[in-house]
């Protein structure tokens, strides 16, 4: 009772804030689950259960939509149309459906079903990803560029959270079944995506957001705009550049004889 009291008469705006920081926190929290698992235990899962490096370093096409998320940027942008309601809701289902795709791995084995595997992965990343740009809409139309730039600490803080629970979570369990990693890999991503529904769906009053309507004349110009190749073109080289160097990693930790969990604690 004291501590409804308490929240009771706390500042709307400050109530606010504390809410878009947990939410924030939380979507990106929930996001790299998935994505450090693809990037460094499944790889090491695909070889370890006997698939070949190339195989198993496969998985790393998986990431190329998350490269290439600004190609369908501008529709997101489209649909939500500066609507904070909107965005949130974009953001809220693709966890949602995310959570659940994870339950997808548990239809195949590492051992025989690498590519589709890796099919079920880049799902899971192409929800990640729409999440993650329906964020950016949110924040756009809730915060000034000062509090958006503030926002970035919560999202690399909620991100090595993430990342760090799944690891312990494979430490934990290391050894067991598939079957239970990827029951884990989904409470665990759950977990953290809980507090994202407390993202505050109406933008302060006093607040905003900066005229910007989006057509489909002015989604082709910036899709073949010069500064949109050019930094398309540099997530791509370097994304998949990282992804090429980086992907080999956990398989070669496998063949020199480290096990998930140890792979997860490095």
């Amino acid at each position: 009772l004291a501590s409804h009291s308490a929240a009771a008469a706390m500042p709307e705006p400050l109530q606010l804030q504390r809410s878009l920081r947990l939410g924030i926190g939380a979507v990106y929290g929930a996001a790299a689950v998935p994505l450090f698992f693809i990037y460094n235990i499944l790889p090491a899962s695909l070889r370890q259960a006997g698939q070949p490096p190339e195989v198993a370093n496969l998985v790393f096409l998986a990431y190329l939509p998350f490269a290439l998320r600004a190609l369908w940027a501008p529709l997101v942008d489209r649909l939500g149309r500066q609507r904070a309601p909107v965005y949130r809701s974009i953001v809220l289902v693709c966890l949602g459906l995310a959570v659940l795709g994870i339950a997808s791995l548990l239809a195949f084995s590492p051992a025989t079903g690498a590519v589709s595997i890796t099919s079920a992965a880049t799902v899971l990343i192409i929800l990640i990803a729409t999440a993650m740009i329906a964020l950016d809409g949110y924040l756009m139309a809730m915060l000034p560029a000062a509090g958006r730039a503030r926002s970035a600490a919560l999202q690399g803080g909620g991100f090595a959270l993430g990342g760090f629970a799944m690891g312990l979570g494979i430490l934990a369990c290391d050894g067991a079944d598939w079957h239970i990693v990827v029951w884990l890999l989904m409470g665990i991503m759950a977990a953290l995506a809980l507090p994202a529904l407390a993202l505050p769906a109406a933008a302060p009053d006093a607040f905003v957001p900066d005229a910007n309507e989006v057509t489909p004349r002015g989604i082709w110009r910036f899709l073949v705009g010069a500064a949109s190749r050019r930094r398309i073109g540099l997530a791509l080289t370097l994304h998949g550049g990282l992804a090429l160097a980086g992907g080999m990693l956990p398989v070669l930790q496998v063949d020199a004889g480290l096990s998930l969990g140890q792979i997860a604690l490095v």
